[in-house]
């Protein structure tokens, strides 16, 4: 009688094991579809705007050919350039976010100078920055040897700058700055390198900061030029910050010592002295 009582725990046991790993692999195949049917969403949405824009500028140019010496055609021109630049950018993001979500993207932290990925970066949205005649102020005020995935806190910072550009206005300016700042974990004092991306844009509303950081879907709006965006940016330099063990942090400017308008998103990388 117990020998058949075991026997049947055994089964039962065994059966358990079974459903768990079933169900994970349940859990791991919708995670999966909704990763396929975002991005389906995404390139049918997203990308038809910019691409659609520039596809009615060339039929016009086509279909009226005594435009093309004229100062309209520069302005049908620069549009199409900057529709051409947003759908790079998603593209560019699409394809690291489907990587990312693969599993793909391996993490490989190494020692480099904070400033060079700010560098950079600024060096890839310079034009875009030009474009809208937003100023790129770069303040080092702390320059040091930092242990992280440098070509992942590239992204970070490019992709932080590109939505600092889309939300601030014709003339404003955007700062990228370092800072030393001391942060307390298990009980000591330990150095961080803080990286600040400081707009002077439109500002975010708090229950917007909390919907973008606490949200697992992607959350996007127009930009001040009425530019499109995926949400797909932010939504990276979260996923990139924690294999680093690190938040993105999201400010509103008029409530914190900037006391000027717009937003700053800011974070941390560990000062190579402290590995």
């Amino acid at each position: 009688m117990l020998s058949s009582l075991s026997v049947y725990v055994a089964i039962a046991i065994e059966n358990s094991k079974t459903y768990k790993k079933i169900d994970k692999q349940k859990n791991e195949l919708q995670k999966v579809n909704a990763a396929k049917d975002k991005m389906f969403s995404l390139i049918g949405h997203d990308l038809r705007g910019p691409v659609g824009t520039i596809k009615s500028f060339l039929d016009l140019i086509l279909e009226n050919p005594e435009m093309t010496d004229s100062e309209q055609t520069q302005v049908i021109l620069k549009t199409m350039q900057q529709s051409l630049g947003s759908a790079y950018n998603l593209l560019d993001n699409l394809l690291l976010w489907a990587r990312s979500q693969r599993g793909e993207i391996n993490f490989k932290p190494s020692k480099f100078i904070v400033s060079q990925p700010i560098e950079e970066s600024i060096s890839l949205i310079a034009e875009t920055a030009a474009n809208k005649k937003i100023k790129l102020i770069k303040k080092i005020n702390y320059n040091t040897y930092v242990y992280a995935d440098q070509i992942m806190i590239t992204t970070v910072i490019r992709n932080l700058v590109s939505n600092a550009i889309k939300f601030t206005p014709k003339g404003g300016k955007i700062t990228i700055q370092t800072n030393l700042v001391t942060i307390k974990k298990e009980g000591k004092d330990v150095d961080f390198a803080e990286i600040s991306i400081i707009d002077t844009g439109i500002g975010i509303d708090n229950d917007i900061i909390n919907r973008i950081l606490k949200s697992a879907d992607t959350f996007s709006t127009l930009g001040t030029d009425k530019e499109q965006g995926s949400g797909l940016g932010i939504n990276i330099c979260m996923d990139f910050l924690n294999r680093h063990e690190q938040k993105l942090l999201i400010e509103n400017n008029k409530e914190s010592n900037h006391k000027t308008e717009g937003s700053t998103f800011k974070f941390y990388l560990p000062i190579m002295n402290n590995i």
